[in-house]
């Protein structure tokens, strides 16, 4: 199959006019939008490539969910709940905001009336992998979905001062602190290529998973606020696939996007080369490239974590039958602690999660809790909340040779 060249490579290769000739015939056979890019409106093809790609996202997609179902329901709670930390580690990263761990973590188990930093994007993130976010389809609603994911985590310096967005000029810059992008230049060309992304969006005609990716260099290009363009434009992204995707595949995107930024950046600065004239099918072809790759890392995790279960349940019968006091009870208790520690890495589990899980009461939960406490198996991380992990001693009997 022949490669999609970039229109600057035909430049080079034969003349300017070659290459606008090229970038017509492309257009006509593609999909043109309204939002524009220079002097140019932005394009996209469906090529061969793209379309066997999207193919195989969708045929992984289903493997995902197939392997994901073969996961008990407290492993696979644990799972999210680390996705989340770690996708919420990335995008900050991606932007040079330092996070840790600890502080994510803090964050999601802080009270809605809690100051704690990053609990808005960390609630939102947790509300996201709930499937309870619609992405916005207003100018308005991109403004709400903004305030609500960093609230007052936006220096002052950096509020907005437009009716929506901002009213003055922003800058991306390289580490030589030289620019390689500038923003729509005033709330006019703001409002009117939101417009444009949203009219995309909604076009019945145009491919959802492509579209949306096309949508994600637009907001990007347009950078209609002062700071957290970057992030607000990756959650985006995420709650607008998770139509058609789970929230573990959508949950890995800035973890991937993270660990290939160089070809990330490259993909934007390729659509606004005015020689590409504002093809944007190579920015697609990259991100459906990142989306499959992360897919591809999580079906490797959810294989490796299956055998390790597989393990874990061999070493849970080998502690039962040489311990009689292990009941049914704190036995199972037990299991749901060893699911958190492989799938989680050790965050814990609540006294509610037990619960729900065991279809027990929380009196008879808390007694399978205590058990495992006085036999130095599980310790407890916090009272208020109550939660719980395996102990040294309880990770020693089930993990570790």
């Amino acid at each position: 199959m022949q490669k999609y060249r970039l229109l600057k490579s035909v430049f080079h290769q034969y003349d300017h006019d070659t290459a606008a000739s090229e970038a017509q015939r492309r257009r006509s056979n593609g999909f043109e939008t309204r939002f524009t890019v220079g002097a140019e409106t932005l394009f996209y093809t469906a090529t061969p490539q793209l379309l066997q790609l999207q193919e195989k996202i969708l045929r992984n997609e289903r493997s995902i969910k197939d392997l994901a179902q073969n996961i008990p329901v407290a492993a696979r709670k644990s799972y999210l709940y680390n996705l989340i930390i770690r996708e919420i580690a990335a995008t900050n990263e991606i932007e040079g905001v330092r996070s840790t761990r600890q502080e994510i973590m803090d964050a999601l188990e802080a009270a809605p009336n809690e100051h704690k930093k990053f609990r808005e994007i960390a609630t939102l993130y947790l509300e996201l992998s709930q499937g309870k976010v619609e992405p916005p389809v207003t100018l308005e609603g991109i403004r709400a979905t903004y305030d609500s994911l960093f609230g007052s985590e936006i220096e002052e310096d950096d509020r907005l001062d437009g009716d929506l967005f901002r009213a003055g000029p922003v800058y991306v810059r390289d580490g030589a602190n030289e620019v390689v992008h500038a923003g729509a230049k005033d709330k006019g060309e703001i409002s009117e290529q939101l417009k444009a992304m949203l009219e995309h969006l909604e076009d019945d005609s145009a491919s959802f998973l492509l579209s949306r990716v096309v949508s994600h260099f637009m907001f990007e290009a347009v950078h209609p606020f002062y700071d957290g363009n970057g992030r607000f434009g990756r959650f985006l992204l995420s709650a607008q696939l998770l139509h058609i995707f789970s929230a573990f595949t959508v949950l890995t995107l800035a973890s991937q996007i993270n660990g290939q930024r160089p070809k990330y950046y490259r993909a934007f600065t390729d659509v606004e080369e005015p020689l590409n004239f504002a093809d944007a099918t190579p920015f697609v072809h990259t991100m459906l490239e990142l989306i499959q790759d992360a897919q591809v890392a999580l079906m490797d995790d959810f294989e490796l974590k299956q055998k390790q279960m597989s393990a874990l349940e061999s070493r849970l019968d080998v502690l039962v039958a040489d311990d009689e006091e292990l009941t049914e009870g704190l036995s199972g208790t037990l299991y749901v602690l060893a699911q958190e520690r492989l799938f989680g890495n050790g965050l814990g589990v609540t006294w509610d999660t037990l619960t729900e899980v065991s279809g027990r009461s929380r009196s008879t939960t808390r007694k399978y809790i205590e058990g495992l406490e006085t036999k130095g198996l599980a310790e407890r991380i916090s009272s208020r909340p109550l939660c719980i992990r395996l102990s040294q001693a309880g990770r020693s009997r089930l993990f570790e040779d």
